[in-house]
């Protein structure tokens, strides 16, 4: 069997010329298989299906020989950027949080990795050779969940579409002697909690709210205190209390706020997509081209037979259709 040269053999790219590590010798053997010299022969088989198990075991396979990390790596880099459906909001929290942004850290584990960017986004990067394996948004910094007059974890909202849900994550921080991200779950689907291990909360007050508040803040958190302790208020009401301070503090936010800012960000996008008319129309065309390209690929390759019949593209012939589809489509990233 010849050895995998490329990722074509994983149902990749195009097969890269192979490198003998030796010379053959000179013919031998029976003269008639002289016949044979310079020819070459092929066989093209069916795949049988791979199981998850025997997926993950060919991964690790890869993951530990040289050959398998140049394919790793070649599939890490042709995975598309990703795309986040709502901007992050500014930073909150914990002063010493401050050196944590604009860097990133990540974590390996059964078959995924994670990217953590600390009030920015964390990512999940499904690390397998199956074509198109997932890569996605687990949730983009939104607010603190605030437990006890503790900063207990960084909420991470409005992920990718997850049937009719969006993904989202909550990041829990724990002491430890370096920044590092050590556990990913998903405890219930389109649900992850995420354990981030730093020595910025090692000091027992280093996660406290109240000593984060303006002044006046403050003030008004011992009114709310006072007034719950003499039971003015309930337990209901204490917490929405809580509440609306988090949310004047900036540490939290409102329903109301999220909702606006994800109108804005569907406007914002649907806009930037179809702004007028012959975008609309131009994108449309894009979309028709590619099918008939797959299509007739598919056909040239002996496949046409589960195809269903495509119809002829409206425009074929034209002259602008036909300039758009050798240099306008041909060059589209």
């Amino acid at each position: 069997m010849k050895p995998h040269s490329s990722l074509n053999d994983f149902g990749g790219a195009d097969t890269k010329p192979l490198t003998l590590r030796i010379k053959p010798v000179s013919f031998s053997g029976p003269p008639q298989f002289r016949r044979l010299i310079g020819k070459c022969f092929n066989l093209t088989a069916d795949r049988s299906p791979v199981s998850p198990i025997e997926e993950k075991k060919r991964y690790l396979f890869l993951a530990q020989s040289n050959q398998g990390q140049m394919i790793l790596e070649e599939l890490t880099q042709n995975q598309k950027p990703l795309t986040l459906r709502i901007k992050p909001v500014s930073f909150s929290g914990p002063p010493q949080f401050r050196r944590l942004i604009g860097k990133c850290f990540n974590l390996t584990a059964d078959s995924y990795r994670y990217d953590f960017c600390p009030f920015h986004n964390i990512a999940q990067h499904e690390q397998s050779l199956r074509w198109s394996p997932y890569s996605g948004v687990l949730g983009v910094w939104q607010q603190w969940q605030i437990t006890n007059n503790t900063f207990e974890a960084m909420v991470m909202e409005e992920g990718d579409v997850c049937g009719n849900t969006s993904r989202s994550s909550v990041v829990f921080f724990t002491c430890g002697s370096k920044n590092m991200l050590y556990e990913v779950k998903e405890p219930h689907r389109c649900r992850y909690v995420a354990r981030f291990q730093t020595p910025l909360v090692c000091h027992g007050d280093a996660m406290l709210v109240y000593p984060q508040l303006l002044p006046e803040l403050q003030k008004q958190w011992d009114v709310v205190e006072t007034r719950f302790m003499r039971q003015e208020l309930t337990e209901q009401g204490y917490t929405k209390k809580l509440k609306q301070l988090f949310v004047a503090a900036g540490l939290q936010m409102s329903n109301a706020t999220r909702v606006q800012l994800i109108e804005a960000e569907q406007k914002q996008e649907h806009t930037a997509l179809f702004d007028n008319l012959n975008k609309c129309n131009m994108e449309h065309r894009k979309l028709k081209l590619e099918v008939t390209r797959v299509s007739q690929k598919l056909k040239d390759n002996g496949i046409d037979d589960e195809l269903k019949e495509v119809r002829p593209l409206a425009g074929m012939g034209d002259p602008d259709y036909d300039d758009y589809y050798q240099h306008g489509f041909m060059n589209d990233e």
